[in-house]
C-alpha cells in the first residue's frame, strides 16, 4: 500500500512526463498510481496519459472500466468521445456525447451544467467549457458523417465565445454551406483570439480562393507562412494559387517544397500535391514550348548581328 506523499509524487512524474512529452514514461507512471488508489481522478489521468500516446483503444478500454462515472463525468465522455474521433467511429462517438436541444437559431442548449469547467494540461494551465468542448466534437462528428446542417446548427460558439476551435468549425461549416461572408466572420473571431495560431488564416486564404481573389490569398497565406513555416499545406496552396496566376514556375517551385516539409514517407493525403505538381510542370513545358520559337529567332538574330555570313540557316530554322 502507497503512503499518501509517494502517490502525490507520482502523480507529479506523471504530470512532469506528460509536459515533457515522454508519454510511454506516463503511462508506466500513472498506471501505478491508478492501480494504488483507485481514485477516479488518477483513472482518468491514466485513460489521458494513454491517449495522448495514441493507445485510444487502451484508453476507451480504462474510461469504460467506470461505466457509472463514464455516464455522469464530462470529463470521462469528452475523453471518450475523443478517443472514438481518432478511431474514426463516429457513430460511436455521437453516442458516447449524448444529445443536446438546438433552438432554430442553431444555438445549443445542453441538458447539463454549462458552468462545469476543468483544466486543459495538453497545453498551459487554462479554463475551458467542457459542454463547450462536447459540442464543438459533436459537432465534428456530425460533418464528418455529411450532415452539414447539423454541423452548422450545433455551434458551441453559443456556450464559450472564446473557444476559438469551435469559430473553425463554424466557418467550415458557413464554407460548406457557399456562406463566404459568415465564414470570414468565424475564421477572423479564431485568429483574434489565437494570435499566434496560424490555422484561422490557413482558412482565410482557402475562403479567398474559393471566391477567386487569388492576390488577396497569396498575402494571407505568406503572412500565416511567417508564423508557422513548417506546415506543408501552406506550401501546397500557394502552389495552387500560383497555378490559378498562370505562375508556372512559381507554382512548381511551391509544390515541391511541400513535397520536401512532408515529416514522413509520402501516404494517399499528399496525392492531391503529386497530380497539382504533374499539371504545373505540363503546363510550364507547354509554355516554355510555345516561347521556344521566339527565343531562337532572338538568339539567332543576335547571331547574326555579330556574324551575319554564318547564321543565315539559323534565321530560317526560327523561322
Amino acid at each position: 500500500m502507497m503512503r499518501e506523499e509517494e502517490v502525490e509524487r507520482l502523480r507529479g512524474v506523471v504530470r512532469d512526463c506528460v509536459s515533457k512529452h515522454l508519454y510511454s514514461s506516463a503511462i508506466f507512471f500513472a498506471d501505478k498510481v491508478a492501480a494504488a488508489t483507485g481514485d477516479y481522478a488518477d483513472i482518468y489521468m491514466q485513460a489521458q496519459a494513454f491517449f495522448l500516446g495514441r493507445h485510444y483503444h487502451r484508453a476507451l478500454h480504462v474510461l469504460k472500466s467506470s461505466p457509472h462515472v463514464l455516464l455522469q463525468d464530462l470529463r470521462f465522455r469528452d475523453l471518450a468521445a475523443k478517443c472514438l474521433e481518432e478511431l474514426k467511429e463516429w457513430h460511436q462517438c455521437l453516442m458516447m456525447l449524448g444529445d443536446a436541444i438546438v433552438d432554430e437559431h442553431g444555438n445549443v442548449h445542453a441538458q447539463t451544467d454549462n458552468s462545469a469547467m476543468y483544466l486543459d494540461k495538453d497545453g498551459e494551465d487554462h479554463e475551458i467549457n467542457i459542454t463547450a468542448a462536447i459540442c464543438f466534437l459533436r459537432g465534428k462528428a456530425y460533418e464528418a458523417l455529411e450532415n452539414r446542417a447539423q454541423a452548422q446548427l450545433c455551434k458551441s460558439t453559443s456556450l464559450d465565445e472564446t473557444f476559438a476551435p469551435a469559430w473553425i468549425g463554424s466557418g467550415n461549416a458557413h464554407t460548406a454551406l457557399q456562406e463566404a461572408d459568415q465564414a470570414m466572420s468565424a475564421f477572423r473571431t479564431a485568429a483574434h483570439l489565437f494570435p499566434g495560431c496560424h490555422l484561422p488564416a490557413l482558412y482565410m486564404g482557402m475562403e479567398c480562393m474559393q471566391t477567386h481573389n487569388f492576390k488577396l490569398a497569396e498575402q494571407v497565406f505568406l503572412q500565416a507562412k511567417a508564423v508557422c513555416p513548417f506546415d506543408p499545406l501552406f506550401y501546397n496552396e500557394l502552389g495552387v494559387v500560383a497555378y490559378h496566376m498562370k505562375e508556372y514556375q512559381k507554382a512548381v517551385q511551391w509544390f515541391e517544397m511541400t513535397l520536401d516539409h512532408v515529416a514522413s514517407s509520402l501516404s494517399d493525403i499528399w496525392e492531391p500535391t503529386l497530380v497539382n505538381l504533374a499539371h504545373a510542370q505540363r503546363k510550364l513545358k507547354i509554355t516554355l514550348m510555345l516561347q521556344l520559337p521566339i527565343i531562337t529567332r532572338f538568339i539567332c538574330e543576335e547571331a547574326a548581328f555579330c556574324s551575319p555570313r554564318v547564321c543565315p540557316s539559323g534565321l530560317d530554322m526560327a523561322e
